[in-house]
C-alpha cells in the first residue's frame, strides 16, 4: 500500500464476511518507514475500515509509517470476533487498538513499535475493588511483545494514571524481547510458559506481582536475562518462588555465563529439561561445584548443550538423566567423568565436538541406553574396553565422521562382531575426506537431536 494515496476504494465496510484483514505497506517488515508522508499513511489506514459488524477474527498491520491508529480502530463492535492481532515495524506508532475490549482475543503480538509508552491507554472502566487487579483481556492466551524500548506501562487512564495492578486472567504463555523499560509483570494466575530476552545490560529488573505458581517453563536469552531473574530476583517478590515449578529451562546466547550457574540451579528443584544453547564464555565447572559433587538437579531427564564454543568442562550429571545431547561444542575436551553411572539414560548423542580425545571409562554401566550417536569427533578412535558387550539394550548406533572409530566397526575391524548384533546402524565407510578438517554451518540450536540421524 505504500503507492496508494489518499483514500481506497477496497470498501471493505461493505464486506461482513471478512475474517482475516494483512495490511502490509510493502517495505520490508524490519525496515524503519523513512521519507514517508505520514497523514497520507493514517488516510490511507482509515479508509480500510472493515464492516462495523463483521465476523473479522485475524488482523494484522506490518510496516505502517503514521502516528495515530485510526478511528475504526476505536470502534469496539468491530473486533468482537477478533482472535489475533499482529502489528510490526510501526515505528512511529504511539498507540494500539483497545485491545482491552476484545472479548475473543486469543494471541497479542507487538513489535518493533519505538513510541509505544503503554499497552493499554485511556482505560477508564471502574475497578472493582482497591485491592483487586484490573483484569483485561479475559480470553487472551498468548501475547508477544518484541522490541518495544519505550514500552512502560499495562494500564493507564485517560487521565494519565497508572494501574500497577493488572491481571491477565487466562494468559499461558508470554515473550518479552528487548523491552528494557517495562519493570514489572501482571498477574497470571495459569502462566505456564515464560520467555524473556534481554540482550544489553541496562534493562531494570522484572518484578512479579505474585508468585508465578503455575509457570513450568522459562526460556532467558541474551546477555543480562539470566542476571535480570536468578541475581538480582533474590530481592524480589516472585521470582525465586516461582522457580520451585519450572520443569523446562532455556538459557539462550548469555555470554555473561562464565561457570556453571550451581547456586541459581538449586532454586530448580523440579527440572527436567535443560537447555544451554549458544553460551559462548561457558568454560566449565563454578567455583562452589567440588570435583566429586553433581550437578544440583534430581529430577533432571534431558540436557542438551550446543554451541557453547568455550566449553572444556561438564559437570558430574544427576542419575535420573535419560537423554544427553552434547553438540558443536569445538573446545570440549572430555565428557563427564560419571557418565557411566547414569543407569536411566536411553539416548546418548555427541556431535561435532572435535577436540573430544576419547569416551569416558566405566560406560559400560549404561545398561538402559538404546541409542548412541557420535558424530565429527575425529579424535576418538575407540570404545573404551568391553564396552559394546555391556550395552544389552543399545538398539540404534550411529558413527559418522570419526574414521579411527568407523573403520573399527566395519567388517574386518575388531569391533565388528559386536555392531552386527545391534538392530540399526549408520557406519558409513570412511573416506579420505573425513580425516581433513570440516567446516559446519552451525545450526540455530533450537532443539532436536537429528543432525547425525
Amino acid at each position: 500500500m505504500r503507492n496508494v494515496k489518499s483514500g481506497s476504494k477496497a470498501n471493505l465496510h461493505e464486506k461482513q464476511n471478512l475474517s482475516e484483514l494483512v495490511l502490509y505497506w510493502g517495505r520490508r517488515r524490519c525496515d524503519t518507514p523513512t521519507n514517508v508522508d505520514a497523514s497520507n499513511e493514517e488516510q490511507v489506514l482509515e479508509s480500510l475500515t472493515p464492516h462495523p459488524q463483521g465476523e473479522l477474527k485475524h488482523l494484522e498491520v506490518h510496516g505502517y509509517g503514521g502516528l495515530a491508529i485510526p478511528q475504526w480502530m476505536k470502534d469496539p463492535r468491530i473486533f468482537l470476533a477478533l482472535r489475533e492481532l499482529i502489528i510490526s515495524c510501526c515505528p512511529r506508532c504511539v498507540d494500539i487498538p483497545i485491545v482491552w475490549s476484545f472479548p475473543c482475543l486469543v494471541r497479542l503480538s507487538l513489535s518493533k513499535m519505538d513510541n509505544l509508552t503503554t499497552l493499554c491507554r485511556n482505560f477508564d472502566v471502574e475497578t472493582v475493588g482497591h485491592n483487586t487487579p484490573l483484569q483485561i483481556l479475559p480470553m487472551l492466551k498468548r501475547m508477544e511483545l518484541m522490541y518495544l524500548p519505550e514500552l512502560k506501562r499495562w494500564v493507564e487512564n485517560s487521565a494519565g494514571e497508572i494501574n500497577n495492578s493488572v491481571m491477565f486472567p487466562q494468559l499461558e504463555e508470554l515473550k518479552i524481547s528487548n523491552c528494557d523499560k517495562l519493570a514489572s509483570l501482571p498477574e497470571m494466575p495459569v502462566l505456564r510458559d515464560l520467555n524473556l530476552c534481554c540482550r544489553t545490560p541496562d534493562g531494570q529488573p522484572i518484578r512479579s506481582q505474585r508468585p508465578l505458581d503455575t509457570l513450568r517453563s522459562l526460556h532467558l536469552k541474551g546477555d543480562d536475562s539470566f542476571a535480570s531473574v536468578f541475581n538480582k530476583s533474590k530481592l524480589q517478590l516472585g521470582f525465586l518462588d516461582c522457580m520451585v515449578s519450572v520443569e523446562q529451562l532455556f538459557i539462550d546466547s548469555c555470554f555473561n555465563i562464565v561457570r556453571w550457574p550451581v547456586e541459581e540451579l538449586r532454586c530448580l528443584p523440579r527440572l527436567r529439561h535443560l537447555y544451554v544453547w549458544r553460551c559462548s564464555r561457558l568454560e566449565g565447572n563454578g567455583s562452589s561445584l567440588e570435583e566429586e559433587d553433581i550437578l544440583p538437579l534430581p529430577q533432571l531427564e534431558t540436557l542438551q548443550i550446543s554451541c557453547c564454543d568455550s566449553l572444556l568442562q561438564i559437570p558430574k550429571l544427576p542419575a535420573s538423566l535419560e537423554g544427553i545431547e552434547i553438540l558443536f561444542n569445538g573446545s570440549l575436551e572430555a565428557l563427564p567423568s560419571n557418565l557411566g553411572g547414569l543407569s536411566k539414560l536411553k539416548r546418548l548423542f555427541v556431535q561435532r565436538c572435535g577436540a573430544l580425545k576419547a569416551l569416558p571409562d566405566g560406560m559400560d554401566g549404561l545398561t538402559s541406553l538404546e541409542q548412541l550417536d557420535i558424530n565429527c569427533c575425529p579424535g576418538i578412535e575407540k570404545f573404551p574396553h568391553g564396552l559394546l558387550q555391556r550395552l544389552p539394550a543399545l538398539k540404534t548406533l550411529c558413527i559418522w565422521y570419526c574414521p579411527d572409530l568407523q573403520r573399527r566397526c566395519r567388517e574386518g575391524g575388531e569391533y565388528f562382531n559386536l555392531v552386527a548384533p545391534i538392530p540399526e546402524k549408520r557406519i558409513p565407510e570412511p573416506t579420505p575426506e573425513m580425516k581433513k578438517p570440516v567446516k559446519w554451518f552451525l545450526p540455530p540450536c533450537a532443539g532436536g537431536s537429528n543432525q547425525g540421524n
